[in-house]
This record gives structure tokens, C-alpha cells and sequence, in this order.
């Protein structure tokens, strides 16, 4: 029967409930303060500028100029000199990073604010002015040692104003939470084609990490183009959730394999094709999936379409009853993109007709728009296929009942470009490309290579994860969560979303309103575009016919250990079921530590966790701290490998690093 989910203007206490707009509800935890990282009132610049490809820098303190508004604040600011180069470097990014090493280790949760702010004066009189009108752009970029290095925030437009302008980048969704920074970056940057000349010079003051208002806190069901809850789709996900106006960023899958894969010249001993397979799609005719072919391995890039020199564009986009797959190209055009479909760039219009060149004419810009097959029966969901009967010979092919087909020729004398002199790269991806793409992903059922060397093809509905070692490279999404596999015993699950921030609640169910047990609900959480979903597996839904969800700050009081053969059980009096395996001596075992609170419901913390045991022979065999006996835990939980080195029966025991107010968990008594 069809699970019902019904929306409730009721709060329990201490919990979140899933709330219609505008209805009440509990303040959102403790209130945060702001956090001043620089308001130069010390006489000096302690900062570090970091030049890159951009200008050569300088700044020193100015005692006297402060932000205008800066009410009750002490005098000073920080006045910076950009020289930017005389010829640009080719339109590319050109930038320039100011540096605060911040206090603490492992660092702060940037996570739970809100913002990063900071007031900047343009010294007009002695800047020059880029050539679309601005001094450039700033954006915030907060790093952390322990989570995963740089991410970029977004950011905007230096006005040509004379007076302090207030700049604040939203922290959103797009860092992994929790996200403890050690550092925070103001990258000034020029966008090409601007090829920025001259200096900029400017005041800087009043840096600030922004606490969000204490009334805000998360509420369900409220984020902009995410349906409340949503039928969750087995495969291969990618979705965009950047946070901003990131509606061009491509969230691209690269094969490994960098070799054996280009169609020129493999074609002799049959047809080489490309497909793959649509099972899920956002509800906009805007969004596009998409293949890019590019014969270069050391490419490594989600915009390869844009950035490099040579690349076939294949982009599928439509509804249900109808969709369309282009087939495009372009050569020798890197960090453009006008011969894709026949525009203008700086270099002229590409408008002469595909494959009209005649071999002698120079300088002969021609359109890479080959050929398209529409399908009018299933739409975008099925395979659809390019095949390569020669270099030049192309026939593309959409899902039936139709297959309706579309062959054309690639020009011979631009084959060359894709032979596999250096390599060759297959990406595969999505681009929502308007807001109505947000939060919502391709889901790819298959995906195939074949009639090449390295031929390959891979079945993401009969996988549980998507595997970056071997086969996939994640790198090239511009937000690390934007794929992954939901695996098929996830088929009749759902996702659930709320808004943030949303630092230490927990998505939790029930099959009543009236139930004192709110288990745990999502397995998988992941950022959306103005807040975060999780997933709730089949297993995990709150009723069989109907059912409840809220939000719920759990708080972590104490340490789990569970044994092979024990399974957590939360709300239980024991919190966990089954009985220990016997184990081995001077063989190795996996136990597991959770983070859990008073009812044994697995909690979100990070904290640093080790194990002992009284007898003398215990030993931890993958430390990954400097205490050496165990780890950071990740979500909540973590997995280490331990050994007994004789016979006999103990217990062994989890202790809180960082935190002495945790109760210690005691495992069952294991015998080996």
C-alpha cells in the first residue's frame, strides 16, 4: 500500500516536527555569537596574501580610514594594492587569495553559521577599472585540515562606487558537514574575457563570520524546487546542489580508464559506440545530461566542455513524452565554446556549415552542431546510443519503442584531433542550467563503452556504491556529495528534505504523532540547494500505510561498542541485539563505536575515540590518530580492526578523547 506522509502543525517537546509554511515551532538550538576574524584595529596586518595567477599584491594597515558604519568599533583598516598583469594570461581566472589562519584544532564548525561578511572601499581614484565595468570579484573560500580541504562560496561583483560596500557570501549547503575550518581565503579574481589591466586598490575591513539570527532553525518540506518527500530512484544520481546562482556548474563523472577508448580508428573490426541509460529526471526541459569525449587524459576537469581544446558534446535534454540528444563538437577552441552550436567568440562566428570547409580556405570557422534524434514515445528515459561505424560515419539512436535514428558524417579532416595521441576521456554528467534543475537529479541506469580496446560498460542499479578507487573519478563534480548510487534495496524509499542550519538535529519517524519513540530515519544525508534531504530506506519508514517525520536534537551522552555478530538497536534498553561471535586469538576483528544518546540513537559527532581492554594482549591494528588506539569518528561512528593475542575472554572499552563528560561504552564480554 501507498505510504502516506501527513504534514502536522504540532511540535513535541524538544523536537522539530514537520511543519507547513508559517506555522511556529521551537528556537532553532543555542544562539551563536559572530565571530570577528579582523577588524585591524591591532596596528598591524598579520594576514598573508597568496598570489597565484594573478597580480603581485601589497597591503599595510591603515589606522585612520574605517568602514563608515562601523558604530562603537575600533579605528583601522586594511588597504590593499592589486597590480594585475599587463596582458592577462590568455582570459583565464586570474586571481589573488588574502590568508587568516584560524584558532583551534581541529577547528570550528562553519557549518552552524550563516555567512561570511565583510565591508570593502574601492580607492577609485587611483584604480583601474576592468572592461565590464567592476574592479573584479571577490569570493569566500574557508578551508578545513580534517574535512576535505578549499570550497569555494560563491561571491560578487567589486561595484565602481566610492563608497564602503557590504559584501556577505552565504555559507549554504555546499561544504560536508561538519566542516571545522582552520582558514579563511577573500580570493579578489577577474573573470575572462576581461584580461584584467592595471591596479586595484581598496580597504578592507571588518571580517566577520556571521551567526544566523537565534529564531532561525530548520524547518521540512520548504526548499525551493524539492517536493516535501520524493520517491527515491536506484542508480547512479547526480544532481546540482551548489548554493548561489551555480546553474552552469557541471557535476561530471570521469571514467579512469584514459586510454583505448576514442572511436578513431577501432572502427575495422566492427561498429564503436557510447551510450547510456536515463531511469530518473528532473522535472524541468531545461536541465541536460550529458557526455563529453575528450582526447585528453591529463584533462581531469567537470568543464571540459569549456575548457578544453577538443571535445564531442553529446546532451540529451526533454520531458517524458518527448527529448532530444545533440550531438556536437568543437577543435582547437579551448575556453570557449561558440563551435559547439555555431556562435561567436573572440576568435569570429562559427557559422559556416558543418563539414563545408574545402581544404584551402584559412581561418574557416565552421559549426560543430552535426546532427540530433528526438524521441516522442518514452521521452529522456531509456538508452540512448552514438554508434561509429568509421571515423567519420555517426548514427545516433534513442530509446524505444520508437529508436528513432539520425546518422550524419564527421568531417574527415578533423578526425585527427580525436585520435589518442595523448589519451582520451569519457565524463559523464548533468547541468541544470535554470533554477527549476536545482535539487532534483539524472539518475543513470547504465552506461557503455564498446568496440574499443578498453571496452567497458557498468550496470549502476546492481550497485550499492559508486566505486572512486577504480573506475570513477568524483573529483571533477564541483560538489563531492552531487553523486553517488542509491542502491536498488533503496526502491520504494524516500527522501525527505528540511531547510539549514540544521547543526546537531536528526531526521527521525514515527507511525504516530503520540509515539514517546522517534527512531532514527535517513541512512544517507546529502546537501540541497538551500538545505539538505536524507534517505530513508523501506526498512526505515515510520508506518506501513502512513507516518510521521520531524527533526530532533539529539544530544550526545554516551559510547557504543557492538561485536560481530550484535546489531544496534536503538530505543531498546539494552540498545543493540544478538549475540557476540567467538573470535579467533592473533587474528583480527572489526568493532564498531557509536556515538549515541541516552536511548542509543546514533548521534552526528565527530569526536576523537579510542578502545582498551585489561587483557594485556589487546591491540588496535589502524589507528588513525596520534593517540594511536583510535580515530575520529565520522557521522557518528566509526570501524576499527582489533586483535586478541591469546586465548581468553574480555571486554573492551570506548573512551572519549575530547570530551571527559562522555560515559565510556563497554562492549559484551567477546571470547577468543
Amino acid at each position: 500500500m501507498k505510504q502516506q506522509i501527513k504534514l502536522q502543525k504540532w511540535i513535541p517537546s524538544g523536537v522539530l516536527a514537520l511543519i507547513l509554511a508559517g506555522s511556529t515551532s521551537t528556537a532553532f538550538g543555542s544562539p551563536l555569537t559572530d565571530w570577528l576574524v579582523d577588524d585591524f584595529s591591532e596596528g598591524n596586518v598579520s594576514q598573508v596574501m597568496v598570489t597565484e595567477t594573478g597580480p603581485s599584491g601589497n597591503m599595510v594597515n591603515d589606522a585612520i580610514v574605517t568602514y563608515d558604519g562601523a558604530v562603537g568599533k575600533p579605528a583601522g583598516s586594511c588597504y590593499v594594492e592589486l597590480d594585475w598583469p599587463v596582458a592577462g594570461n590568455g582570459g583565464q581566472w586570474e586571481d589573488c587569495k588574502i590568508d587568516w589562519d584560524l584558532p583551534g584544532w581541529p577547528g570550528t564548525d562553519i557549518t552552524v553559521y550563516q555567512s561570511i561578511d565583510f565591508d570593502l572601499k574601492v580607492d577609485t581614484a587611483n584604480s583601474t577599472l576592468f572592461s565590464d565595468g567592476t574592479f573584479g570579484s571577490v569570493s569566500a573560500i574557508p578551508q578545513s585540515w580534517t574535512a576535505g580541504g578549499w570550497y569555494g562560496l560563491g561571491g560578487a561583483a567589486i561595484q565602481n562606487t566610492t563608497a564602503w560596500q557590504h559584501f556577505s557570501i552565504p555559507i549554504g549547503t555546499t561544504l560536508p558537514v561538519p566542516y571545522p575550518v582552520n582558514r579563511l581565503n577573500l580570493d579578489f579574481y577577474s573573470n575572462p574575457p576581461q584580461n584584467a589591466l592595471g591596479t586595484v586598490k581598496f580597504w578592507i575591513d571588518n571580517v566577520t563570520i556571521k551567526a544566523p539570527p537565534s529564531n532561525i532553525k530548520p524547518t521540512m518540506g520548504t526548499i525551493p524546487n524539492a517536493a516535501p518527500i520524493t520517491k527515491a530512484i536506484p542508480g547512479l544520481n547526480v544532481s546540482e546542489v551548489t548554493e548561489g546562482n551555480s546553474f552552469y556548474d557541471r557535476q561530471s563523472l570521469e571514467l579512469l580508464t584514459s586510454s583505448g577508448l576514442s572511436w578513431v580508428g577501432n572502427t575495422a573490426g566492427g561498429p564503436v559506440s557510447y551510450s547510456f541509460t536515463i531511469v530518473g529526471y528532473p522535472n524541468s526541459a531545461n536541465c541536460e545530461a550529458y557526455m563529453f569525449l575528450v582526447p585528453n587524459a591529463a584533462g581531469n576537469e567537470g568543464g571540459a566542455d569549456w575548457n578544453e581544446a577538443n571535445a564531442v558534446v553529446i546532451s540529451l535534454q526533454g520531458t517524458p513524452s518527448s527529448a532530444t540528444m545533440h550531438f556536437q563538437y568543437k577543435v582547437n577552441e579551448p575556453n570557449q565554446e561558440a563551435m559547439l552550436g555555431g556562435g561567436t567568440e573572440t576568435r569570429g562566428s562559427y557559422t559556416n556549415a558543418p563539414g563545408s570547409w574545402d581544404g584551402i580556405t584559412p581561418n574557416y570557422l565552421e559549426s560543430g552542431n552535426l546532427g540530433s534524434v528526438t524521441n516522442n514515445g518514452t521521452g529522456v528515459y531509456g538508452t540512448w546510443t552514438i554508434t561509429f561505424t568509421s571515423d567519420t560515419a555517426v548514427t545516433l539512436t534513442g530509446p524505444g519503442p520508437e529508436f528513432a535514428t539520425s546518422s550524419f558524417t564527421f568531417p574527415s579532416y578533423n578526425t585527427h584531433y580525436f585520435a589518442e595521441s595523448t589519451g582520451f576521456n569519457i565524463y559523464l554528467g548533468m547541468q541544470a542550467n535554470q533554477a527549476d534543475g536545482m535539487n532534483q537529479p539524472v539518475v543513470f541506469g547504465n552506461f557503455a563503452v564498446t568496440g574499443v580496446p578498453s571496452a567497458y560498460s557498468e550496470n549502476f542499479l546492481a550497485e550499492t556504491a559508486l566505486d572512486t578507487v577504480n573506475i570513477w573519478n568524483k573529483g571533477t563534480c564541483s560538489q563531492p556529495l552531487a553523486a553517488f548510487i542509491v542502491p536498488a534495496s533503496d526502491a520504494g524509499g524516500q527522501w525527505v528534505n528540511w531547510t539549514i542550519p540544521d547543526s546537531g538535529f536528526t531526521l527521525a519517524g514515527s507511525p504516530t504523532l503520540n509515539n514517546a519513540v522517534w527512531s532514527n530515519a535517513a541512512g544517507m544525508v546529502t546537501p540541497l540547494f538551500g538545505g539538505r534531504q536524507g534517505l530513508v530506506s523501506p526498512s526505515a519508514l515510520p508506518g506501513a500505510n502512513d507516518g510521521f517525520y520531524l527533526l530532533i536534537q539529539r544530544t550526545f551522552t554516551q559510547l557504543q561498542v557492538l561485536l560481530p555478530g550484535e546489531t544496534a538497536a536503538p530505543n531498546t534498553p539494552s540498545g543493540k541485539t544478538g549475540t557476540p561471535d567467538v573470535q579467533v586469538a592473533d587474528h583480527s576483528f572489526n568493532v564498531i563505536i557509536n556515538a549515541v544518546d541516552n536511548n542509543w540513537n546514533l548521534v552526528n559527532a565527530t569526536d576523537d575515540c579510542g578502545l582498551t581492554s585489561p587483557d594485556a594482549g589487546f591491540i588496535v591494528l589502524d589507528p588513525t590518530d596520534t593517540n594511536g588506539n583510535g580515530t575520529n569518528l565520522a557521522n557518528g561512528t566509526a570501524t576499527l580492526s582489533v586483535e586478541f593475542l591469546f586465548d581468553g575472554s574480555s571486554q573492551i572499552t570506548a573512551v572519549d578523547a575530547d570530551n571527559n563528560s562522555i560515559t565510556s561504552g563497554v562492549s559484551s564480554t567477546v571470547t577468543y
